[in-house]
């Protein structure tokens, strides 16, 4: 596949989603005078089916990407580029995270500014669901190029989310201008943490004992519908 349309778009990075597709992120100068973000999803044939572009402190570069919890994508790379950040990494750039839900919109960015050169490579999921970059930086006392890492402590949109559709709740054979039919769905909780939720029908006609619950680790809570 080829994408792209006018200027000059690169890839510098990409991943598996979640649903068997693929998460491409680089740049483009399609869209503005300097260069920008570019992020685009494709099914698992390589048909797209979104694209995004953003752009911060004049040209702003997509170096690395990672997945989140929620779904969404967490990317790394740099703004304020000039030709000398790219050439000889003696400009003024500046380390640049931006967070995403699924379908690529901005929830939130941080531009991470130093006094001289700084740009982050790579971003990685680290042990405690927090993620970690690096990249190189000469904002140090010596003032040469060095290794720039970054911790990034777990983020609060980020947390796991549970999205379950049944097709369909048997209440059993019911009779003709039945009063009250109920039925029970239980939801277990097979991991050690407390498991949060909200539940909800699509028919008015249907009521929930509980709709909001947390059901401790290893547990069950039996709704009555």
């Amino acid at each position: 596949q080829t994408y792209g349309k006018a200027g000059n778009y690169f890839i510098n990075a990409m991943l598996e989603s979640n649903d068997n597709g693929f998460v491409l992120v680089g740049e483009t100068d399609n869209y503005s005078e300097t260069q920008g973000i570019y992020l685009f999803k494709t099914d698992r044939f390589g048909k797209m089916l979104w694209e995004k572009y953003y752009e911060k402190n004049g040209s702003t570069i997509a170096y690395s990407i990672a997945k989140t919890n929620s779904g969404g994508f967490i990317i790394a790379g740099s703004t304020n580029v000039t030709i000398d950040d790219l050439l000889s990494e003696s400009g003024q750039a500046d380390g640049y995270l931006l967070f995403t839900d699924a379908y690529g919109n901005k929830i939130w960015d941080q531009v991470l500014e130093g006094d001289k050169h700084d740009s982050l490579y790579c971003i990685t999921r680290s042990l405690d669901l927090g993620f970690i970059a690096c990249g190189n930086s000469s904002s140090n006392p010596s003032g040469k190029i060095s290794i720039w890492l970054v911790k990034i402590y777990p983020i609060i949109e980020d947390e796991a989310l549970l999205d379950v559709n049944p097709d369909m709740i048997s209440f059993g054979l019911i009779e003709k201008n039945s009063a009250k039919v109920t039925a029970y769905l239980t939801i277990s909780n097979l991991g050690s943490q407390n498991l949060k939720g909200y539940l909800e029908f699509s028919q008015p006609w249907l009521l929930l004992s509980d709709q909001s619950f947390i059901i401790p680790g290893f547990s069950s809570l039996k709704v009555l519908v």
